[in-house]
């Protein structure tokens, strides 16, 4: 019998992100599998619309694409766009850290942040049967309490993947966006929690969830085998650091962008090629880089999916220092191509990224360690190469969507047949 799969999640391409990614994947391997797989999104088409009216929205309605039906339901925004989505949420982190705040005062102000009105109606207006609902992405937490809710009255199983960003240890600057406790009693009334490595299994743990309920899953790629069977050619010259994804401070585009400074200081030979969608702290950041640094860095926003696949064969490494990634997919990406990473000791990268084996870890926002470990990888082309391949590897052992996904399927049979 065909499963009936309901998933929620803040975005959906053409609005792509690491949790857009996975989200695609687990729909679209469903459908392909004969399962009935409905997604339920907004209209923000890039992370900023989330906030801010002015940036990229989608169509509202119903769709189809790859057998999974698409329905984007509209966001609102609180006036004045995107300072009312800024304050709201302030308040709500500030409220969080205040004893004798109850959950749902926590609950109705995070209703605002993001505000999608209209949730509740189109998920009890979804005709057809429903085996379990899926949603994703704690920080978007008003779309997790409509899932719950839609669920409950279905009668049906509740899951979350969290995406949880965890920030760096001692420093719990991201964290707070992430285990509020309103947060984490969503988490706790879902009947499975997903998270994608153990350290956001053991920091949900730490925070009084029941181990029996969360489940330790990766995530994945969709690659060809003959992708991972293919020769590694030798890198683009000069070399090139790429940076693919959300170009933010917290992403750690703005401490490449620093390291590119130390580096030209130095005469380092090496460019940033920067690839996403590209917001105003990194535009101000490049501006202020002397001329000699800036020559030295490409901005391209967003490209296709075939430029991306030609830069990851071209780049001699793939940097994201990051401190708000609960997994780092792209990093999977590079490995596939025989790339090594550099990636920050934050979050969950430290429990996909081996230091001095796939790649290098550095401390999130320290442009001196970014700034040597690029250099180092840049003049030690052999281990370079090396860290590639035993990334290659380490993806074809854990990290291939086919496995990951039934992963996911095992788990919903088990939580139908309860």
């Amino acid at each position: 019998m065909p499963r009936h799969i309901r998933l929620i999640n803040i975005g959906y391409p053409p609005f792509f992100g690491g949790a857009q990614t996975y989200v695609h994947l687990l729909a679209t391997s469903l459908a392909a599998g004969g399962d009935c797989a409905e997604v339920f999104t907004t209209t923000a088409g890039e992370v900023e619309a989330i906030w801010n009216r002015r940036k990229r929205g989608l169509a509202a309605g119903t769709s189809a694409s790859a057998g999974v039906q698409v329905q984007r339901v509209p966001l609102a925004h609180l006036p004045p766009a995107p300072y009312g989505y800024y304050g709201m949420r302030r308040l709500t982190v500030a409220l969080a850290q205040a004893p004798g705040i109850p959950p749902w005062l926590l609950t109705r102000l995070a209703s605002f942040t993001p505000w999608v009105p209209a949730l509740d109606a189109a998920l009890d207006a979804a005709q057809g049967p429903v085996d379990l609902v899926h949603g994703f992405a704690i920080p978007f937490e008003s779309l997790l309490v409509a899932g719950l809710r839609h669920a409950r009255r279905r009668g049906v199983p509740f899951v979350v993947t969290p995406f949880l960003h965890t920030g760096e240890v001692g420093d719990p600057t991201v964290e707070r966006g992430y285990a509020m406790p309103h947060q984490i009693a969503i988490m706790r009334e879902a009947d499975a929690v997903v998270t994608l490595t153990t350290i956001e299994r053991e920091f949900l743990l730490q925070h009084g969830l029941a181990w029996e309920r969360v489940h330790v899953i990766p995530a994945g790629i969709d690659v060809a085998p003959e992708v991972l069977h293919a020769p590694v050619p030798e890198p683009a010259q000069p070399p090139m650091v790429l940076f693919l994804g959300a170009v933010t401070y917290d992403k750690g585009a703005v401490h490449l962008l620093r390291a590119m400074r130390v580096l030209a200081s130095a005469g380092v030979p090496v460019r940033l090629v920067v690839a996403g969608t590209v917001t105003g702290q990194f535009t101000r950041a490049l501006a202020e880089l002397p001329q000699t640094a800036r020559e030295r860095v490409e901005v391209l926003g967003n490209v296709p999916v075939e430029h991306k696949e030609r830069l990851l064969r071209e780049c001699t490494m793939l940097a994201m220092p990051s401190r708000v990634d609960s997994f780092g997919l792209v990093f999977l990406e590079a490995w596939a191509a025989g790339r090594p990473v550099l990636g920050a000791q934050a979050g969950g990268i430290p429990g996909v990224l081996n230091h001095m084996k796939n790649g290098m870890l550095v401390r999130f926002g320290d442009v001196p360690d970014i700034a040597a470990s690029i250099r180092w990888l840049v003049e030690h082309p052999a281990e370079a190469r090396a860290m590639g391949l035993a990334g290659r590897d380490k993806l074809r052992e854990r990290y291939l969507w086919p496995d990951v996904a039934r992963q996911v399927t095992d788990l919903y049979d088990h939580l139908i047949r309860q």
